[in-house]
């Protein structure tokens, strides 16, 4: 994280916990407990994103500091609202929240309710109380779009989606980038357009604030969705595998972890051999590497070079080998180290050769040369793909290399490894079908 950015979000998360902390003083009129649990669920915890969004993107125009804390603290309390009742056992039935126990666990189920409602209601007090230097106009703009952001038509209507979502087969991508916009693009967009609102800015500018915080909305959620599966508990102050937990359809169902981490990801790496033309890849080193040499590369070329053998004992696997981040799926694990030699082939013998029998008849043949089959499935293995099919034809089956063509079907519409055709999440594929 960048050291000013950093610096300026606790700046920033010290002001606002300031701000609730006053908000939140107990009046005569409330009830002890219930101001307890507010209070447990708002202060001493989060980063405070959504206000940090709407001050930085405020300093733009001419605004009263003191109107946008206000604003600020408003949105943080609608937030708040919003992971109290997530976290319930009738939706995501979360234990932990900020690094403490939910709301629910610390109290109640019925007073962590009454807790999200009064939470709501006091974001809108604020919004509709006094300020300023913001005109009755902008005022009234600015509450309109916040209810329309938050509520039925948005957060609230996401979150309802969401939970009809669990279990489903047939929820498109675009379905789910729908829902990651209700539920929680929606709020972070809202933090970035306050400014240009109540400052009655144009309409360029309005716009402008309202795609980046669409876009920003939709990243931070499916960063959400990958952090539930790769994150560390202590560190992000919630429980992992909630989404796996709850049989939610995530960013994940439609593209793997894989994918979408390791294209730019450093791994550590052994060279296994001399590498002849690669000392460029060390600081200091012009020409040849040497066998042994530990180096971190991008992901996409410690692929590349584990799938090339270059004549070097097989039991080595290819030019190096890879110390995977743990993210990494057990099936992707076993495939990358897959050589006709090693252990871990065993557990996926069987995937391979029911690969192979569907592609060994187009192997060699021109006219496929450029279908997209060959492209891309064809040239990923076909590195130590004969290696892979020999030790796998005598151990689950007879030879594969005389298989009739008649006999290869290929159906995109069934590869568990990619979207369907239809749009539907791989989850819903049947597995080992091609």
């Amino acid at each position: 994280m960048d050291k000013n950015f950093k610096n300026s979000l606790q700046l920033v998360s010290e002001k606002i916990e300031n701000s609730l902390d006053q908000i939140l003083t107990l009046s005569k009129e409330g009830d002890k407990i219930l101001n307890e649990a507010m209070r447990y669920s708002v202060l001493g915890g989060g980063k405070r994103l959504r206000p940090y969004l709407t001050i930085e993107c405020s300093s733009f125009f001419n605004i009263d500091y003191s109107d946008i804390i206000k604003i600020s603290s408003a949105i943080e309390l609608l937030h708040v609202y919003s992971l109290v009742h997530d976290d319930l056992p009738a939706i995501d039935n979360d234990d932990f929240r900020r690094g403490k126990l939910s709301n629910h666990k610390h109290f109640d189920e019925a007073t962590a309710i009454l807790v999200g409602d009064g939470l709501q209601a006091l974001a809108f007090e604020i919004l509709s109380g006094d300020f300023n230097k913001i005109k009755p106009e902008s005022q009234i703009e600015l509450i309109n779009l916040f209810s329309n952001m938050v509520g039925h038509k948005g957060m609230v209507g996401g979150q309802a989606k969401d939970i009809r979502s669990s279990h489903s087969d047939t929820l498109t991508l675009s379905d789910l980038l729908i829902i990651y916009k209700m539920k929680t693009a929606n709020l972070i967009s809202f933090s970035c357009q306050v400014g240009s609102i109540i400052s009655n800015s144009n309409d360029l500018h309005k716009s402008a604030l309202k795609n980046f915080g669409d876009n920003l909305g939709l990243a931070f959620q499916i960063t959400d969705d990958i952090l539930d599966v790769v994150g560390d508990s202590s560190i992000i102050g919630k429980e992992t595998g909630s989404d796996y937990k709850n049989q939610k359809i995530t960013f994940l169902d439609y593209y793997d972890i894989e994918q979408i981490l390791a294209t730019e990801e450093r791994v550590p790496v052994t060279f296994n051999c001399d590498a002849q033309g690669l000392g460029y890849l060390v600081h200091g080193v012009e020409e040849d590497l040497t066998e042994g040499t530990k180096l971190e590369l991008p992901f996409w070329l410690a692929d590349a070079l584990v799938k090339q053998n270059n004549g070097i004992q097989q039991n080595k696997g290819g030019v190096v080998s890879i110390n995977m981040p743990r993210y990494y799926s057990q099936k992707y694990r076993n495939h990358l180290k897959a050589n006709p030699t090693s252990v871990d082939l065993r557990s996926v013998c069987q995937v391979y050769y029911q690969l192979g029998m569907r592609l060994s008849p187009w192997l060699g043949l021109d006219e496929m040369t450029e279908m997209s089959l060959k492209k891309d499935l064809v040239e990923a293995l076909v590195d130590r793909y004969f290696g892979v099919l020999d030790f796998s034809a005598l151990n689950v089956g007879p030879n594969v290399y005389t298989l009739p063509i008649e006999h290869a079907k290929f159906s995109t519409s069934n590869c568990p490894e990619t979207v369907r055709n239809d749009g539907r999440p791989k989850k819903s594929c049947s597995p080992y079908m091609l």
